[in-house]
């Protein structure tokens, strides 16, 4: 068992260093199990299990006659992993919120550091154009710009590690955690707008310390809308159980209540 999984981590060692050589890039194809049995001196069953493994982490994908090619999945395969550890721990959204300011804080930090230009300033205040513009039309667009002022912040970090974290933690809330833009209230809509404009006047002036302030207030105000949200999903669940019960302890049986609900719902479509 030690054999196979020190053969195992040699091939696995051999195609991390190929990467980090360059010598593979994201869509290079690897040579075939065979060969890289023969090369590594080891069992193409060890060589499989290698691949199937850096195939879990998003590293490669296996297509049926053509092998495995470098691809890059891990945005995909951090955001399961973070659901995995919020499924088993005790973790509430607020603590990954926490996780999120601190890194796009240092995000800005760094974007400052690196220097920002017109180009990206006007990228910036595009997202929130078409955020603000798109929110009574077609809410899932706002979202849609909302992910990509935060996305483009990472990405000026200019920090690789960083920015690959920044990507898992977004794309795991979005799936799981926030709420989406048309359950958003007005008042809630415009406080998000506001708060993302002086996030960017800030940058723009280099003014890290109200930067950060903003950022902080950001996830405040976002954090309590998901609150919000809960506590009525909460209660509308609380309410209607409580309706069910009456009607039960009345004598209705469930096919009856069913029955009632589907005719409401259709008088109401007709």
């Amino acid at each position: 068992m030690n054999e196979k999984k020190a053969a195992s981590d040699i091939v696995k060692e051999y195609v991390f260093d190929q990467i980090e050589s360059k010598k593979l890039i994201i869509g290079s194809r690897l040579p075939t199990e065979k060969q890289l049995a023969a090369q590594l001196n080891v069992s193409r069953t060890s060589v499989r299990e290698a691949l199937q493994s850096l195939k879990g982490v998003g590293l490669v994908k296996s297509t049926r006659g053509s092998g495995y090619q470098i691809v890059s999945n891990t945005e995909n395969i951090l955001s399961d992993a973070l659901r995995a550890i919020m499924s088993i721990k005790n973790i509430q959204f607020t603590d990954i919120s926490n996780i999120r300011e601190a890194l796009e804080i240092k995000a800005a930090e760094l974007s400052l550091t690196s220097g920002i230009s017109q180009q990206d300033i006007e990228y910036l205040e595009n997202c929130i154009d078409n955020m603000e513009e798109s929110t009574n039309i077609m809410p899932e667009k706002s979202f849609e710009y909302d992910i990509l002022f935060h996305r483009k912040i990472a990405e000026l970090s200019r920090n690789e590690f960083i920015n690959s974290f920044i990507l898992a933690l977004s794309s795991f809330s979005n799936k799981y955690i926030l709420v989406s833009w048309d359950k958003v209230r007005s008042n809630e809509a415009y406080d998000l707008f506001k708060i993302h404009r002086e996030i960017l006047c800030y940058l723009k002036d280099h003014n890290i310390d109200r930067v950060i302030d903003k950022i902080k207030e950001h996830y405040k105000i976002a954090d309590n809308i998901i609150t919000n949200h809960i506590q009525f999903e909460k209660k509308s669940k609380d309410k209607a159980e409580n309706i069910l019960e009456q009607l039960l302890s009345k004598g209705y049986t469930s096919n009856q209540i069913v029955s009632g609900l589907s005719n409401l719902i259709n008088d109401a479509d007709n």
